[in-house]
């Protein structure tokens, strides 16, 4: 085999396989801490204009909201294809009808493995998705899709819609220590605020709006809600075809109206909280909501089920900014201003706004799809084998349980990564590559077999582990994740080789290494999947001595045998 020279998604062996992590310092004397609130605040984003690829974004890490320059999603029009204003949610999945049955076995083909026959989604080109439809449904289904939008109603004094080239002197700022995005404007004249948040503990948009159009009836607050487009990405919504889903009134009250959204089998819940204003139903899925104040505030709560109470807006304002300054409180943070190096202030704002930008995206209770929240790439779906790179950084900057709310999808899967090892000939629990929260991996031509995501469950929990708590965090962690642990090392101990030839282990073929740029059916002892294998299982092993288990001498066995490194020319 050629040497694999690494080139794309560079190796985790610095902080996976060498088993380091990023350390904390502890609490310096106080005339040297730093100044968190000062160091956060100067990266705040501040835009004068459209910034067409990136707008801004608010978010829990459950739901996403884009929004543009005047601080909802107001004007579509300005903004690049790629970058939708959406208002996505980790629970919020559908799928199109599928009344020819298609199954994951209908996507499978018969592939030789080490003597035996196993089946695997695999096609050989991208053509045999269109010519096999159960390939195309098993591919886009299910898929996230946008909850609904949340615009401003702004009217020319004749009562037709604004136009965006119409808004003047535009300036918004993203307040990173209290996640409040805050967005003005003059139209026809007078001036225009409107501040937005998202609540932390509930999947609500909150928005505010002060103007003295609101009072004359010129400006208000617009909810409507979307279908499903057959084109998925990266925008799946469908304004056009209002018959193809459904909005129903629940339940009517002063300033407050709860709605049930049916799009096919999938149903959610919807509630729009407006203090002292109008709440008016204005097409099949649409709602205004005006006031005769000057002053307007609308919360759009979204849910998988009935919603909760819709917090007071003092209350709801208080609650977000005590959630982002907890965040920046905790953890781990670095203050570049003391260095000469010139590269070290864009360093920083980059720190900082990644941290923000992962709070958002990637601390929900699913795997964080490549875009997050903010579009529907590979239609919504999460690629386990991203899953750390993503997420694992919260446990390296001290925020342990950002990364543990998405680490409980694998215990919940873990009968169906079982039942996957066993059709594959194999021991432990075998985790998919691209996926819904159903755990259905997508048939494609590098999916089947890529490998390196099947230790990660193991390095994330180790991450827990380290992060510690005390002594009796480290216990919760052992009791929670063991068995997760311990079987996923059981798939990484089983999916090697015995090669007769030398009699040391080989891992695959077939297997597709973390480049994905070799043939599966002739590729093995991938140089990154031999060392974290490898890892994972001194790992698993490690674990069970805390947990006062002896080391499973099958392991140990195994571990003699394990392939070195592919070398040639002194390059691994």
């Amino acid at each position: 085999m050629a040497p694999i020279l690494f080139s794309r998604r560079r190796m985790m062996l610095a902080t996976a396989a060498a088993g380091t992590a990023l350390a904390l310092p502890g609490t310096a004397p106080a005339a040297d801490r730093i100044d968190r609130k000062a160091l956060v605040r100067r990266h705040n984003p501040v835009l004068r204009a459209v910034d067409p690829s990136a707008p801004l974004m608010l978010g829990n890490g459950n739901i996403g909201f884009t929004a543009d320059i005047t601080g909802l999603q107001t004007f579509t029009e300005p903004y690049s294809k790629i970058a939708p204003l959406l208002i996505e949610a980790q629970w919020a999945w559908h799928s199109f009808p599928n009344p020819d049955g298609h199954t994951v076995a209908d996507t499978q083909v018969e592939i030789p493995v080490a003597g035996h026959t196993r089946r695997y989604g695999y096609i050989k080109d991208w053509a045999d998705a269109a010519n096999n439809p159960a390939v195309a449904w098993i591919r886009e289904n299910p898929h996230r899709f946008s909850l609904g939008r949340l615009a401003l109603d702004l009217r020319a004094r004749d009562g037709s819609p604004a136009r965006f080239a119409d808004i003047g002197q535009a300036y918004q700022s993203l307040d990173l220590w209290t996640g409040t995005l805050t967005s003005r404007f003059v139209y026809d004249g007078e001036a225009v605020t409107v501040v937005t948040r998202v609540l932390p503990d509930q999947d609500t948009i909150m928005a505010e709006v002060r103007s003295a159009l609101v009072a004359q009836g010129r400006l208000g607050v617009a909810v409507r809600f979307p279908g499903v487009s057959k084109t998925l990405n990266p925008d799946p919504s469908d304004w056009n075809n209002p018959g193809a889903h459904a909005t129903t009134e629940l339940s009517r009250k002063p300033g407050e109206l709860r709605l049930r959204r049916q799009v096919d089998a999938t149903t959610y819940h919807a509630a729009i909280g407006a203090p002292g204003a109008a709440i008016e139903q204005t097409g099949a899925h649409a709602y205004r909501i005006g006031s005769k104040a000057a002053t307007l505030t609308v919360m759009l709560q979204l849910s998988p089920q009935a919603g909760a109470a819709i917090p007071g807006p003092a209350r709801a304002a208080a609650a977000v900014a005590r959630h982002w300054n907890r965040y920046w409180l905790d953890g781990g943070m670095v203050d570049f201003s003391g260095s000469s190096d010139p590269r070290a202030a864009e360093l920083e704002r980059r720190v900082i706004l990644s941290q923000y930008l992962m709070a958002v995206n990637a601390a929900g209770s699913f795997a964080p799809q490549e875009e997050g929240l903010f579009s529907n790439s590979w239609n919504g779906k999460s690629h386990l084998e991203m899953h750390p790179w993503h997420a694992a950084h919260f446990a390296l900057w001290g925020r342990p349980q950002l990364l543990e709310r998405s680490l409980g999808w694998y215990v919940g899967h873990l009968g169906k990564a079982k039942a996957r090892a066993a059709e594959q000939g194999v021991q432990g629990a075998w985790w998919p590559k691209m996926i819904g929260p159903d755990g259905v991996d997508s048939p494609s031509k590098v999916s089947p077999f890529i490998m390196w995501q099947q230790p990660h469950p193991i390095y994330m929990s180790e991450l827990l582990w380290r992060a510690g708590g005390g002594r009796a965090g480290q216990l919760r962690v052992l009791k929670a994740y063991g068995e997760l642990v311990e079987e996923t090392a059981n798939l990484l101990a089983s999916f090697p080789q015995l090669d007769p030839a030398t009699g040391k282990l080989r891992l695959g073929p077939p297997i597709i290494p973390v480049q994905e740029n070799f043939a599966p059916m002739s590729t093995f002892d991938p140089a990154f999947e031999i060392a974290y294998y490898r890892w994972g299982i001194e790992t698993a092993q490690a674990w069970r001595e805390r947990a006062g288990k002896p080391r499973r001498a099958d392991w140990d066995a195994l571990l003699g045998a394990w392939p070195a490194l592919p070398e040639k020319d002194g390059l691994y």
